[in-house]
């Protein structure tokens, strides 16, 4: 009976030992994917900085409510030469105009842009009321000169239609918000007029 105790134990001995080095083992590759995890959390924070952009190209940031409400009016004033118009519809007397670049589509840094866009909810009492409107501009010299003043490119920019991302504000039942301004358009929301609008779209073609 003893004889047959000691192979039984020394089998015990060796599968608890095998065990405790397995276990040990997957603890080791536990923390070490724990510790890349929270690597690759930090370069995700890091990578949703507003305006981050691997390479240095800036496609989107926050800009001067002031200075987006000029490029908003100025496609507003060059729009109806165009022939687009809000009202007195019919044909164009004269196209007599400059030939402008066409702007096709305007572009932003997906991870930048959410980033802005949760920072901007995160802030608000209700979040619900809040939508993101795409405002149609035209880049003026003022805002190039100002946003752009390292880059001699930019200025290409100059009367190229942009597009301006602006929170709105839904209008309460009792009439405006007191922390907003109605703006032609609306369609029932302000925009919030402490917040300053998203813009550095890239432009395409």
């Amino acid at each position: 009976m003893k004889k047959l105790l000691f192979p039984i134990l020394a089998v015990a001995i060796l599968a608890a030992s095998c065990q405790s080095q397995s276990s040990g083992e997957a603890a080791g590759q536990d923390s070490a994917a724990a510790k890349q995890s929270l690597a690759a959390e930090s370069q995700a924070f890091a990578y949703l900085q507003p305006g981050y952009v691997p390479g240095g190209k800036v496609t989107g940031k926050p800009v001067s409510r002031e200075d987006a409400l000029k490029c908003i009016d100025k496609y507003r004033e060059v729009m109806p030469q165009y022939g687009f118009r809000k009202a007195d519809f019919g044909k164009h007397e004269k196209l007599d105009i400059e030939i402008r670049e066409i702007t096709e589509s305007a572009s932003f840094h997906g991870p930048s842009l959410v980033h802005w866009m949760h920072d901007y909810l995160s802030k608000q009492t209700d979040p619900e009321k809040v939508s993101f409107k795409f405002t149609l501009a035209i880049y003026t010299k003022e805002f190039i000169e100002k946003y752009y003043p390292d880059d001699p490119g930019a200025m290409k920019k100059v009367g190229r239609v942009t597009m301006f991302v602006i929170p709105t504000i839904k209008k309460s039942a009792s009439g405006t918000p007191a922390d907003s301004t109605q703006l032609e358009g609306g369609g029932g929301e302000e925009d919030d007029d402490k917040s300053d609008p998203y813009n550095y779209a890239g432009l395409q073609p």
